[in-house]
C-alpha cells in the first residue's frame, strides 16, 4: 500500500472518530437510572475480581462468558441477567447480594 493511501485512510478514520465524538451519547434502553445501577454492579464485580487476583479472562472462563462480556459487564454496558450474577458471585466466593448496591443508592 502506498504511503499516500495510508495517510488518506488515517485522515478519514480521524474524521469519523471526531464525528462520533460529537454525537450525543444515548442512554441504554434500560434508561439512565438503570445504567447507573449496572455501572455500580460492574464496579463491585471488578473490585471483587481484582481482590481475588483473577483476570477478566479467568472469570469469563469460569462462568462461561467471553472476556469481552466481562469487560462490558464491569463497565455497565451490558445488562447482567440474574442467573449470571449468581454465577459470578459463586466464582468470586461471595453472596450475590454483596455485588448489589444498597437500595437507597439506586
Amino acid at each position: 500500500m502506498k504511503p499516500q493511501s495510508i495517510k488518506n485512510r488515517i485522515a478519514r478514520l480521524q474524521e469519523l472518530l471526531q464525528e462520533a465524538e460529537r454525537q450525543p451519547r444515548k442512554d441504554p434502553p434500560w434508561g439512565s437510572e438503570g445504567a447507573a445501577l449496572y455501572a455500580t454492579i460492574g464496579d463491585n464485580i471488578r473490585s471483587a475480581r481484582s481482590a481475588k487476583k483473577l483476570t477478566q479472562a479467568q472469570l469469563a472462563e469460569t462462568v462461561g462468558l467471553t472476556r469481552t462480556s466481562i469487560v462490558n459487564i464491569e463497565t455497565g454496558r451490558q445488562r447482567l441477567p440474574i442467573d449470571r450474577l449468581y454465577d459470578i458471585a459463586d466464582a468470586l466466593d461471595m453472596q450475590a447480594t454483596a455485588l448489589l448496591p444498597p437500595n437507597e443508592t439506586v
